[in-house]
């Protein structure tokens, strides 16, 4: 595992400072910061935890939250999932590329580090306070966001064997990756397949060429 150290002028950055400005409300629900360096800063209760971080390496910024006890006890949940849990329109899309705050610059990060406290407090408010019932549909959430992603990233892997036999013209390989997808499949996927086992329906055993031909 990569252990990033912050570049020596990190500090210049100033989100130490911006952090412990622009979460003080965090004392209101008992939350206190524990912990502060030039990349991370951590707020802890008797009941939940608050990570704030800069990523040392990704520069991506964000804020975490998690609780004491519980089924997922002492593991913390970013800012993306709580946006996703109340169905926020700031929430990140699946397939969006980049990250809802990153800033290489201090510009940036006094710019954005006051956005995502205010999106957190906004957003967040019932888990700061420890509420059971909010506790519990936010695990039910990330419990069902984290099946939803592992199927996407799966599919995605399919995706790209299903190519690599396309390309290859092995078309049982494209048959068997497609129909295990097959409620998922794109227009043009779902051509492929069709065009897959009519190649398998039309093969002779291996006495005669098959040859593939664009899919519109």
């Amino acid at each position: 595992m990569l252990n990033w150290k912050p570049a020596p002028d990190r500090w210049k950055m100033g989100f130490k400072e911006a952090v412990l400005a622009n979460f003080d409300y965090l004392a209101s629900y008992d939350l206190e910061c524990v912990e502060s360096d030039v990349t991370r800063v951590r707020y802890d209760s008797p009941r939940v935890f608050v990570n704030v971080y800069h990523g040392r390496g990704s520069y991506e910024l964000n804020v975490e939250i998690g609780r004491h006890d519980g089924p997922r006890k002492d593991t913390p949940f970013n800012l993306d999932a709580v946006l996703g849990w109340k169905r926020a329109p700031e929430q990140k899309l699946l397939f969006k590329e980049i990250t809802l705050f990153q800033s290489h610059a201090r510009e940036g990060v006094q710019a954005m580090v006051p956005e995502m406290a205010a999106l957190f407090q906004k957003y967040a408010d019932p888990l700061l306070r420890g509420n059971e019932k909010a506790f519990e549909s936010f695990d039910e959430y990330c419990t069902v966001e984290s099946h939803r992603l592992g199927e996407h990233y799966r599919a995605g892997t399919t995706r790209w064997k299903a190519d690599m036999a396309w390309k290859r013209k092995d078309w049982p390989q494209v048959v068997e990756l497609y129909e295990s997808m097959r409620d998922d499949l794109s227009q043009t996927e779902a051509a492929e397949l069709a065009y897959a086992k009519e190649q398998l329906q039309n093969y002779d055993g291996g006495n005669s060429e098959v040859t593939s031909r664009t899919v519109d």
